[in-house]
């Protein structure tokens, strides 16, 4: 099953610490984890009816523990494919369910995880966040073989589903994502279960193929991308087919470890979105996409770039985070970071300031941030381990770190 990277002379980018090397070989930046004293838990009904109704919850690791928990239990209520704007329609269920203010305990969270699973389908954003949510409460281990069961559970009819965009493709992500946080026993036993899944079913669908790359790694993504077995690419001509292919390919490029195939799905579609652990795989070429994307966006496309390559050591990132510092709503998040790594910032934001234009505001900015921490700074890391100074993402490293040690 595609592993985490464990050998990190293996990966061509330079980190700041071992722990971001970590997170990234773990999945980053797709978990999640409770956070005590958020203020939207002073009203978590209020708060979890918005992360309901949004097509992607407000919430990016981070999560308020009682809004958390309130959306799991709502989510194994109601119906994932409808949304919840007309709050004023809310079944009663539901609304008791998200008013309960006690937090669950380890059996009401496995009920609740075995309510949820049935329905892995919806918009992935929502599908995804109950996943590790799950995941965060109850463990990997125990969400993946839920996840599992569910899958080999699926009649004939639900797994051949013809639409690229829904079934189960969603939960499939998670499942790869979660087998990447498990202990290599656990994860070969979930591998030998899945192939045996894939072996027995059709081919060519969509399911079968998603779940065949989450399995096999690289070499899966090159015969999708190469010679693919669904119906829909049939009529198209060689050239065109591959285009496609590539385009289609980006949302499980986080599997890959074949550099060269990683480089060809950025170039198919320079304005898509690579996660962190996509351009930390793919090295420094794939993080000219990012700096593509620098001039001209938005405050909110910026954020999310920034938490993709926020653990990266690399000049293209000090370019997001004058982008960053330039904005109103995402000047914390620049300078914050800045602060933290000035030793090394500092040369490429001089740089910026000096050569003037829209970036060069956002250096002069970034450049004012006072560094937090004094003393010599930290040995860089060549396998790859970005930024990981903010007091959040060091909680969850050592939270990961102690796991793998245990």
């Amino acid at each position: 099953m595609s592993a985490p990277v464990d050998d990190p002379a293996s990966v061509e980018l330079e980190t700041f610490t071992e722990e971001g090397a970590l997170l990234l070989a773990r999945g980053f930046p797709h978990l999640h984890r409770l956070v005590d004293g958020h203020p939207d838990d002073a009203d978590p009904t209020k708060s979890v009816l918005r992360a309901l109704d949004a097509n992607q919850p407000p919430y990016g690791i981070a999560w308020p523990r009682k809004t958390a928990h309130a959306y799991l239990r709502a989510s194994t209520i109601l119906p994932w494919h409808q949304g919840i704007a007309a709050k004023r329609a809310l079944h009663p269920a539901v609304a008791l369910a998200i008013a309960r203010s006690e937090d669950p305990n380890e059996a009401d969270l496995v009920a609740m995880l075995r309510a949820r699973v049935p329905s892995m389908t919806g918009h992935t954003g929502l599908t995804t966040s109950a996943i590790y949510l799950f995941e965060q409460v109850l463990g990997a281990d125990v969400v993946a073989n839920a996840m599992a069961e569910r899958l080999e559970g699926l009649d004939e009819e639900t797994w051949g589903f013809d639409n690229p965009n829904d079934h189960a493709l969603p939960a499939v992500e998670a499942l790869g994502i979660l087998a990447l946080r498990l202990e290599p026993k656990a994860r070969t036993a979930l591998e030998t279960r899945l192939r045996a899944l894939v072996a027995s079913r059709p081919p060519e669908a969509y399911l079968t193929e998603r779940l065949d790359i989450v399995i096999g790694g690289g070499a899966a993504l090159r015969r999708f991308v190469d010679a693919p077995k669904t119906h829909l690419e049939y009529t198209m001509e060689p050239p065109q087919r591959r285009m496609h292919q590539l385009e289609r390919a980006q949302a499980f490029a986080r599997f890959c470890d074949d550099r060269a195939l990683l480089a060809e799905i950025a170039a198919a579609d320079p304005s898509g979105f690579l996660d962190a652990r996509t351009i930390w795989l793919g090295g420094p070429k794939l993080l000219a996409n990012i700096e593509r994307r620098v001039k001209g966006g938005s405050p909110w496309m910026l954020e999310q770039l920034f938490e993709a390559v926020s653990l990266v050591r690399h000049p293209a990132v000090v370019t997001l985070v004058a982008a960053l510092a330039a904005s109103r709503a995402c000047r914390a998040q620049a300078l914050a970071w800045t602060s933290e790594h000035l030793d090394y910032a500092r040369p490429h934001l001089e740089a910026l300031a000096a050569a003037g234009g829209k970036l060069a505001e956002g250096a002069a900015i970034a450049l004012a941030a006072k560094a937090a921490v004094t003393g010599k700074p930290k040995k860089a890391v060549k396998p790859s381990a970005p930024v990981d100074l903010d007091a959040e993402l060091a909680a969850i490293a050592a939270k990961l770190v102690a796991a793998m040690q245990e």
